[in-house]
């Protein structure tokens, strides 16, 4: 059995994982974990206002699961999509494996959705639980001023207050 493609070890070189990315084109297609971590990355600083982000595959950012990583920490800890203007059409595709253990408020797999923000047929498997202030914190969205429509969230969210 070969490696699933999807699986997001090795995810160091962000530049080698944003072939997706063409900044003249309204919809572009993530199909893999490295896809999916750059654009997390680009998210700090493009906010993807008039971009529609669609899922094109399932993808599993870890393997395991909530008691494999009590004992041992998952290889990939999400970075969350810091703040999105967009639209994210997960295309009824699972993302898995997300883990959030970050200090701080706004955790999600999305910090923050703005009002022009819509996400839409999105299902995420994982964990959010920040230490620090653990304040506005969810599966989908830390904080959400936007619309989501037809997602859900399976696995353990946890924080202080606005959860």
């Amino acid at each position: 059995m070969g490696v699933d493609r999807n699986v997001a070890a090795g995810l160091t070189d962000i530049k080698e994982n944003i072939a997706w990315f063409k900044n003249s084109q309204d919809v572009l297609t993530i199909n893999t974990a490295a896809e999916l971590k750059a654009f997390a990355e680009m998210s700090k600083t493009y906010n993807f206002k008039g971009k529609t982000i669609k899922l094109g595959a399932d993808i599993v950012f870890n393997t395991g699961d909530a008691a494999t990583y009590a004992s041992k920490a998952p290889a990939n800890v999400w970075t969350p999509i810091a703040s999105f203007k967009g639209t994210f059409d997960g295309d009824g595709h699972t993302i898995s494996g997300v883990e959030i253990t970050a200090n701080g408020s706004e955790q999600g797999f999305f910090r923050k959705l703005s009002q022009s923000a819509y996400v839409s047929d999105l299902h995420i498997q994982g964990k959010v639980i920040p230490g620090g202030s653990r304040s506005k914190v969810g599966g989908i969205a830390g904080y959400n001023a936007g619309s989501v429509t037809d997602c859900s969230f399976t696995g353990t969210v946890s924080g202080r207050d606005q959860v």
